[in-house]
């Protein structure tokens, strides 16, 4: 699966959940392991699966920095069966039992196999609710401890728990190359990550360097507005790229720009211009690169001329442009405090 694809046909196969409890860190507490995969009834998978999905429309693209984490090479050892996903699972609470900072929150870890867009991937979820994981585990039928069907039951409809921590990876066709995938973290403002989840515990660093991505944005964003024949529009959609780069925003999306910006009709075209370059998944900004260029707008007309003004002065009309004809007019309606320059008039 691309990094950028949309995930679609989530279905959850296999599933096995940990009780993480909250302690502080270092303190040697071991997490509540269950001992056999979990039996979900249909209404608790159609509601995790949906859960997943709503918070994977937030996802990021990560991909394995070796030696960060043990993380990747248990997904590929449980993808060769050389570990079982319940073995697998067990190293992956404790080792999120230790990995969280400070009094960490307690809840459910869930590991899972499954599938998404036609290849197999594993998911690692951060799961939790008001009441906490202190209900008793119960005996199945072969005599191990698993959290009960009663109980996933009653925590998911009756207490409200919610999806907070994704680690999401496809299988890729050559499973040596570094682990690429998708993360996810609702218990953290904007688009901001938790270290320790990204690093620590998943092993993971950003695919794409946030500033880069930014920048490619805005080029990208700007040679499709450059290629629109209504001034009007130019101008409309020029100030909208201004206005969502300068934003308190901490996320770029293709989407949600051409919802909030553009016209219905020109979207489409929009979306199918972008996603030739810039990734369908949230990109974090970064302005570093870009921020000498986004203080004003600019035109360059064929004579030469240039016009530069700030999105205010547009905003509020003192600077308007408008057709004429074949032309384009640009109209300054303000006050002349200066006039300065060498050139000199030809009579």
């Amino acid at each position: 699966m691309e990094g950028s694809k949309v995930v679609r046909g989530l279905r959850i196969d296999h599933v096995v959940l940990h009780g993480i409890k909250r302690a502080a860190k270092g303190s040697g507490t071991e997490p509540e392991l269950s001992q056999a995969e979990s039996a979900l009834s249909e209404q608790v998978r159609t509601f995790l699966q949906g859960q997943l999905s709503d918070a994977l429309k937030h996802r990021r693209e990560v991909v394995e920095e070796p030696g960060m984490s043990t993380l990747p090479g248990i997904i590929r050892d449980v993808w060769s069966k050389k570990t079982t996903l319940l073995a697998a699972s067990q190293v992956l609470a404790r080792n999120l039992q230790s990995a969280q900072p400070g009094i960490g929150s307690e809840g459910l870890l869930m590991v899972a196999q499954g599938r998404a867009n036609d290849v197999p991937v594993f998911l690692v979820a951060k799961l939790e609710h008001e009441k906490g994981t202190s209900a008793q585990m119960e005996q199945n039928p072969d005599g191990a401890l698993v959290y009960s069907m009663t109980f996933l039951d009653n925590l998911f409809f009756t207490e409200g728990s919610k999806v907070y921590k994704i680690g999401f990876f496809p299988k890729a066709s050559d499973v040596d190359q570094p682990l690429e995938g998708f993360i996810v973290d609702r218990q953290v403002s904007g688009s901001e990550v938790a270290t320790y989840f990204r690093e620590t515990y998943l092993g993971c660093a950003w695919k794409q360097r946030p500033e880069v991505v930014t920048q490619r944005f805005m080029d990208t964003v700007q040679e499709w507005i450059d290629r629109q024949d209504d001034p009007e529009k130019r101008s409309r959609y020029q100030l909208g790229l201004l206005a969502e780069l300068q934003s308190q925003r901490d996320v770029l999306s293709v989407n949600s720009f051409a919802a909030s910006y553009l016209d219905p009709v020109d979207r489409d075209s929009f979306t199918a211009h972008a996603q030739r370059t810039l990734p369908a998944a949230n990109m974090t900004k970064d302005l570093s690169l870009i921020e000498s260029r986004i203080a004003n707008i600019r035109w360059d007309t064929r004579s030469g001329t240039v016009v530069i003004a700030s999105p205010e002065a547009v905003q509020n009309g003192t600077v308007t442009v408008e057709e004429a004809g074949d032309k384009t007019v640009i109209k300054v309606a303000d006050d002349i405090l200066k006039t300065s320059g060498s050139g000199r008039f030809k009579h």
